[in-house]
Protein backbone atom coordinates (compact mmCIF):
# COMPACT_ATOMS: atom_id res chain seq x y z
CA UNK A 1 0.00 0.00 0.00
CA UNK A 2 2.73 2.89 1.42
CA UNK A 3 4.28 1.67 -2.24
CA UNK A 4 1.45 2.31 -4.34
CA UNK A 5 0.84 5.73 -2.41
CA UNK A 6 4.68 6.49 -3.23
CA UNK A 7 4.14 5.89 -6.46
CA UNK A 8 1.40 8.19 -7.13
CA UNK A 9 2.55 11.46 -5.18
CA UNK A 10 6.37 10.67 -6.60
CA UNK A 11 4.07 10.42 -10.48
CA UNK A 12 2.28 13.87 -9.46
CA UNK A 13 5.28 15.62 -8.70
CA UNK A 14 6.29 15.08 -12.50
CA UNK A 15 2.97 16.01 -13.98
CA UNK A 16 3.56 19.06 -11.50
CA UNK A 17 6.92 20.07 -12.66
CA UNK A 18 5.86 19.54 -16.10
CA UNK A 19 2.93 21.31 -16.28
CA UNK A 20 5.20 24.30 -14.50
CA UNK A 21 7.65 24.25 -16.62
CA UNK A 22 5.51 24.36 -20.29
CA UNK A 23 3.60 27.30 -18.77
CA UNK A 24 7.35 28.73 -18.28
CA UNK A 25 8.17 28.20 -21.66
CA UNK A 26 4.93 30.15 -22.83
CA UNK A 27 6.09 32.68 -20.90
CA UNK A 28 3.64 32.72 -17.28
CA UNK A 29 5.01 35.28 -15.25
CA UNK A 30 3.69 33.32 -12.30
CA UNK A 31 5.04 30.31 -13.42
CA UNK A 32 8.30 31.28 -13.73
CA UNK A 33 8.36 33.33 -10.43
CA UNK A 34 7.36 29.65 -9.00
CA UNK A 35 10.05 27.77 -10.40
CA UNK A 36 12.33 30.17 -9.05
CA UNK A 37 10.44 30.03 -5.56
CA UNK A 38 10.66 26.22 -5.82
CA UNK A 39 14.61 25.98 -6.93
CA UNK A 40 15.34 28.06 -3.79
CA UNK A 41 16.20 30.67 -5.93
CA UNK A 42 13.98 33.41 -5.24
CA UNK A 43 13.65 35.29 -2.01
CA UNK A 44 10.58 37.12 -1.28
CA UNK A 45 10.37 40.04 0.50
Amino acid sequence: MNSQIEKCTNDKVVKYWQDLIRKCKQGDISAIRRFFEMKGMLKRK
